[in-house]
């Protein structure tokens, strides 16, 4: 087997959803009065770090990067993300490899 291969094989075992391809299919939905949010997110991204959203269930967090794959996708979010693959990665998948 390939090394791409290989990768590919290890990396399904984790993703849960190809966000950029939902993106393209209109299938993220909107996310509204989220822009300091979207905004700090975006400016960790910028400065090459990466963020990580915590919260507790219902504030919103899948919404918000939900919206930031969205708006990259239609141009208008970061550029960082317009040229980038975004994968939902589950632990909970991979637990029940």
């Amino acid at each position: 087997m390939s090394s791409e291969k290989s990768h590919a094989k290890i990396l399904d075992a984790w993703v849960e959803r190809d966000l950029t391809a939902a993106a393209r299919r209109g299938e993220l939905p909107p996310a509204f009065a989220m822009e300091h949010v979207l905004d700090q997110i975006t400016e960790l991204l910028a400065s090459n770090r990466a963020p990580i959203v915590i919260g507790p269930s219902g504030v919103g967090k899948t919404a918000a990067i939900y919206e930031l794959v969205r708006r990259a996708q239609s141009g208008d979010g970061p550029s960082l993300l317009r040229d980038r693959r975004v994968l939902q990665i589950s632990f909970r998948r991979r637990a029940s490899a």
